[in-house]
């Protein structure tokens, strides 16, 4: 277009463009930038021969960064050539992320985040081992770790006393 700016005169450049554009003579559609893209096919190489592939397994593999990898792989999924096979954890605790594999399929469900009771719970199981009140049986607190029950208890000394309570026999004992 630009090459023939010259041969239509008295028109500004953005005047000729848009005309063009709407005449349909714009810019010629470009393949995606992702389809261009040499992590791309290697990648693509990779999942044909039959790996399955999350994008930090992409991002170690081909040294680019995991977004990167995830916008390669969500390419693939959206372009209807790959699709998600399973659901992993990133890390221990961590959210889930796809994990995708070659060639048309049903996606795996995603399985849901842990409720917020449950990362309690686990969190007070390690908050009493920390503080060593179960030492003592660790079998038990293993099982009630696993079948989510109350932790067994050591006897404690002395009853425990409130903050007003303790006030009240400070008082007495003056």
């Amino acid at each position: 277009m630009k090459e023939c700016l010259h041969l239509l005169p008295n028109r500004t450049e953005r005047a000729i463009l848009v005309r063009a554009q709407d005449l349909g003579l714009g810019r010629r559609k470009n393949k995606a930038a992702m389809a261009r893209s040499a992590t791309y096919k290697a990648l693509k190489a990779r999942m044909v021969a039959g790996y399955k592939f999350a994008s930090p397994d992409v991002a170690r593999l081909f040294g680019c960064s995991v977004n990167h990898a995830g916008h390669l792989l969500r390419y693939a999924h959206h372009e209807g050539l790959s699709h998600i096979e399973s659901w992993r954890r990133s890390f221990p605790g961590g959210p889930y992320m796809p994990v995708f594999m070659w060639g048309r399929g049903e996606d795996a469900i995603k399985p849901d985040a842990k409720a917020r009771y449950e990362y309690n719970r686990t969190r007070y199981v390690n908050k009493r081992i920390k503080e060593g009140k179960c030492i003592g049986n660790v079998f038990a607190v293993a099982m009630a770790q696993v079948t989510g029950q109350n932790l067994p208890t050591q006897k404690a000394k002395r009853p425990a006393r409130g903050r007003y309570q303790s006030h009240v026999y400070s008082q007495e004992a003056a």
